[in-house]
């Protein structure tokens, strides 16, 4: 069976229903597309399998593995190459082994990378650079009032010392 269009590294995330709230550990599968046939040539795929260590580096290679201590993964553990001989690492691979050979594909549910989950980071990070951007220009008035308010005050300083000047420079001069 072929794979689904763009391969397994295009990525889109298969939100699992109840499961993934009962499991905080399982994060999230990886498959390219959102379309029904893409789906079930995936599971298809996964069944065709033989050996369990294809099906394992088929998973591997779908499933971003977090600890299962934290609900949310730091970036460390998400950048770091996973020890196939770890936990959670072997936890996630059988749960997702049992989910995706039990599980009907239309009980699925598809969530696109870079449509609605992105786009809802993309606001918040909008939503704080405008705060930002706010902020940086009530200092830079104030900067600027407090300078136009010293300026002043200097430039007061400054014609006093230069009358000083002109009146040592008109005596010496006499």
């Amino acid at each position: 069976m072929p794979l689904p269009n763009g391969g397994f590294k295009a990525l889109a995330h298969l939100v699992l229903g109840g499961l993934y709230a009962q499991k905080p550990n399982l994060q999230k599968i990886s498959i390219p597309s959102k379309e029904e046939r893409d789906r079930s040539s995936l599971v298809g795929h996964f069944n065709n399998l033989s050996s369990k260590d294809a099906k394992d580096s088929l998973l591997a290679a779908l499933i971003k593995v977090g600890s299962v201590k934290r609900k949310r993964p730091t970036p460390e553990v998400v950048g770091k190459a996973q020890n196939p001989h770890d936990h959670s690492y072997k936890n996630h691979l059988k749960v997702m082994r049992d989910f995706i050979s039990s599980v009907s594909v239309s009980n699925t549910v598809i969530v696109a990378a870079g449509e609605k989950e992105k786009k809802g980071r993309r606001k918040k990070k909008k939503k704080k650079k405008k705060k930002k951007k706010k902020k940086k220009k009530k200092k830079k008035k104030k900067k600027k009032k407090k300078e136009e308010e010293e300026g002043g005050e200097v430039e007061e300083e400054k014609k006093k010392k230069e009358e000083k000047r002109e009146e040592e420079d008109g005596r010496k001069r006499r």
